[in-house]
């Protein structure tokens, strides 16, 4: 025989039980997901808009010019030339103007829309000959690398 005194929850009150459930898992879902892709649309992207060199005598003069058209901030830690810091050739400096502010040391850092304006000066012509090219490498923190390369007049 079968027992008629226990009782269940009926199927209608079962019914919105897991869908409330359901709805509130996909709310926290959505919350999450829209935080998770915050992050991701935060993103580095520099166009170099002009490089060129000049000389000087028995030096040269390097110049790139790069825009931030990414979404987030772009912190420039270091300068290679020919795969080599900046620093390993005697008499070699660098200027960087970044919105009429000059810097002379790095790491600098530059928002979206805004322009970086490199300038390398002491290259000598002993350690770089005319007419050859020369690799400008511009790293980030984000650990993107931007090449140019240059050929010397």
């Amino acid at each position: 025989m079968r027992n008629t005194r226990k009782k269940g929850v009926s199927p209608v009150i079962a019914t919105v039980i897991l869908v409330a459930i359901a709805i509130v898992v996909s709310i926290a879902a959505a919350f999450w997901m829209t935080g998770l892709l915050g992050s991701f649309t935060s993103y580095e992207r520099v166009q170099i808009t002009a490089s060129y060199a000049t000389r000087s005598g028995n030096t040269y003069t390097v110049c790139v010019n790069m825009t931030n058209i990414g979404a987030a901030n772009v912190t420039v830690t270091a300068i290679l030339i020919n795969d080599k810091p900046y620093t390993a050739y005697g008499g070699v400096s660098i200027s960087i103007k970044v919105d009429g502010s000059t810097y002379d040391s790095l790491p600098v850092s530059f928002g979206p829309g805004h322009r970086f304006n490199l300038k390398i000066t002491g290259l000598s012509t002993s350690d770089f000959r005319p007419g050859s090219t020369i690799k400008v490498s511009i790293l980030t923190a984000s650990g993107v690398t931007y090449d140019r390369t240059i050929t010397l007049p």
